[in-house]
């Protein structure tokens, strides 16, 4: 938070920032229109913005008609099939049309593609001996009309469980749209619901005295003025929304805060750049999520929040009270179909006593400045907007008992709070490493009692890597390769109808950003295409037409990213 703006209180009254008018924020393109990428009736289960972890949602959620996987994906408007991306995680596999006013519809989690871009695929994959694939085309390679079959909808990637998630993109990528805003036609008159506020009172040094919490009927049945302990106030909201062919809770699109009858906050997730989405971490209260006492939209903006969805906030949505009379205070939030829910209420300040003057960390990480911490053994650094608001901490080092490690571990207390921009982490080894154990070792951040590898390049004596973490950090090594076991029928000489599983298990667990487990998979001595699904560990073959009845021999090997390896093999009957 800022804390020399309190000094200019008069601000409060005189200073709007009215991001409406930057270019780029809230123009809608020339028209566009959207047809149902689905033929069932729209039944929304997630929305655009909604508050998901770690990020703002960047499309809407598509519910199976049937329930089993399969629904026909259609082409929502005119274009081409402009990129297809296959991935174990993420968006699992996806399709990319390109349409002729510069936007792009992405179509993701599918099941698989209409036969002839399925065909193609899979080409592609033998040829690559690669399940995973980033596939682009040209205009005349597949053309699509409004309505046309293009794919299936499925569970694949990140997914947990069978929809389409469907985004409106800039031709670049980088930014997305509520895809609402394109004549979809969902059936909302369902206005949506608010659960809770909460007040937030602080001094004129921007500390925080006071919160409360209260439920919508908690506010309908007071009578007199909220009392607020402080100078200045600010407000949070706890809300969700529904539509009409699903009972699934959403998220909202948009909050406005009226004091004394002007217009003083204005959130609206009508687009955003992709690369701003974990700002989420500075719009939501992340100390009440972390505590699970809910998911409050700030109605004020933290120093570090860069996101573009505020359309007005004066004074960063900080309030003064300079007297003791009552102000009033009115929430609006609605949804993307301009359904409207708003709760009203009185605050009034409360005389309070300062806070006892609290005891400081040694160091601190300001929003807007880069911060290098350095031992003998480490260097972690923070590029400028690494975090929200100004932190107080301290570098601490701690034993690692564990046998696999070769440092302490190395961090920043307290840990809790959000980091926006990856840090840079250089560890050096407090004990020798064997030659042949350098290729093995990895940077590990410690995850409660267990750990994740981040992965890490050497530079000299020095293991490099990054993390949006602040800790702590240490050097490890793993020589232990990834394990498979058979699914389905374990038997020897099963019968085997349709196709081979397995289930893979690596000892540490990885980022995203750590390649995953490779894979290789023989019949009969011949390269065969297996599926990978991260979410669930699974690796699975789907029988050719070629492979016959009979009995067959399969050797499996797999690899981590540290180039632990191990090769299975047994028999199998295809039935």
């Amino acid at each position: 938070m800022k804390k020399c703006i309190w000094v200019f209180i008069w601000l409060c009254f005189s200073f709007k920032i009215d991001y409406a008018s930057y270019p780029n924020i809230n123009t809608i393109p020339a028209v566009f229109k959207l047809v149902a990428p689905v033929r069932n009736e729209l039944s929304i289960t997630g929305s655009f913005g909604e508050l998901r972890n770690n990020h703002f949602h960047g499309g809407i959620d598509i519910r199976s008609a049937r329930g089993p996987q399969g629904d026909d994906i259609l082409a929502a408007a005119d274009g081409y099939v402009s990129k297809i991306m296959i991935e174990p995680d993420n968006l699992g596999k996806s399709l990319y049309i390109s349409h002729p006013n510069g936007l792009m519809t992405v179509y993701a989690h599918l099941h698989d593609f209409r036969k002839d871009l399925s065909d193609y695929i899979k080409t592609k994959q033998y040829e690559l001996k690669s399940y995973q694939q980033d596939l682009h085309f040209d205009p005349d390679d597949f053309p699509v009309k409004a309505g046309d079959l293009v794919a299936y909808m499925g569970n694949t990637g990140a997914s947990r469980g069978k929809h389409l998630h469907f985004e409106v993109r800039n031709a670049t990528g980088d930014e997305v749209w509520d895809p609402l805003h394109f004549g979809l036609p969902l059936e909302d008159n369902i206005a949506p619901i608010i659960r809770r506020i909460k007040i937030y009172g602080f001094d004129e040094a921007g500390q925080e005295l006071s919160s409360k919490i209260l439920s919508k009927l908690q506010v309908q049945k007071i009578t007199t003025p909220i009392d607020v302990a402080g100078d200045i106030f600010a407000v949070g909201m706890d809300a969700f929304d529904r539509s009409n062919n699903s009972w699934t809770t959403t998220g909202i699109k948009s909050i406005q805060v009226f004091i004394d009858g002007g217009l003083f906050y204005h959130f609206s997730a009508d687009k955003w750049k992709r690369d701003d989405t974990k700002y989420i971490n500075a719009h939501i209260d992340y100390n009440a999520k972390t505590k699970a006492k809910g998911q409050f939209h700030r109605c004020f903006l933290l120093s570090g929040n860069k996101m573009n969805t505020y359309l007005t906030v004066q004074n960063d949505g900080f309030f003064y009270m300079s007297d003791s009379l009552q102000h009033e205070v009115r929430l609006i939030t609605g949804d993307a179909q301009g359904n409207q829910s708003e709760i009203e209420f009185k605050i009034r300040k409360r005389a309070f006593k300062a806070l006892p003057k609290k005891m400081l960390l040694e160091d601190w990480i300001y929003h807007d400045q880069t911060k290098l911490f350095q031992t003998d053994f480490a260097s972690i650094s923070y590029p400028a907007g690494s975090v929200y608001e100004d932190l107080n901490c301290r570098l601490c080092n701690q034993v690692n008992p564990s046998r696999l490690a070769f440092s302490e571990w190395t961090g920043l207390r307290p840990a809790n709070a959000p980091v926006h921009l990856p840090a840079e982490i250089r560890l050096k080894a407090s004990k020798n490493i064997p030659e042949h154990l350098r290729k093995k070792c990895f940077i590990a951040i410690q995850k409660g009692k267990s750990v994740q590898s981040i992965g890490g390049q050497w530079e000299d004596d020095l293991l490099v890597s990054h993390a949006r973490s602040l800790g702590p950090f240490s050097i490890m090594v793993d020589t232990t390769a990834p394990k498979l076991s058979l699914l389905l029928n374990k038997k020897r000489n099963a019968v085997i109808r349709n196709q081979l599983a397995f289930r893979m298990f690596d000892n540490i667990p990885t980022s995203r950003e750590v390649p995953a487990i490779k894979y290789d998979l023989k019949i009969d001595g011949q390269w065969v295409l297996m599926e990978y699904d991260k979410k669930s560990n699974t690796i699975r073959h789907t029988f050719e037409d070629w492979l016959g009845k009979g009995k067959h021999a399969y050797e499996i090997s797999v690899r981590d990213y540290l180039g632990n390896e191990k090769t299975y093999s047994g028999n199998f009957v295809r039935g």
